[in-house]
């Protein structure tokens, strides 16, 4: 046999596939986050819309999710500016 046989992709591939695409996306906003709170001067608020979050809150709470500091403590605990 010449050809290859390949089977049609499976829900829990998919799914799969799916949450490693999300999870490589929240760690690179995380990152580009992390980095903002520390070297740039801008406001949380505006650091937050420049990640593309709808609002300051909603930015707040994905930070704290995942970072289990808010963001303005994370600034205060880590900022060397």
């Amino acid at each position: 046999m010449k050809g290859c046989y390949c089977l049609p992709p499976t829900t829990s591939t998919l799914f799969a596939i799916r949450w490693l695409t999300s999870e490589l996306i929240r760690e690179r906003v995380m990152l580009e986050a992390r980095r903002m709170l520390l070297h740039d001067v801008r406001t949380i608020a505006k650091i937050g819309h420049y990640l593309s979050f709808p609002d300051h809150s909603y930015f707040s709470r994905f930070f704290k999710k995942y970072e289990s500091i808010s963001p303005e403590k994370f600034r205060k605990k880590y900022n060397r500016i």
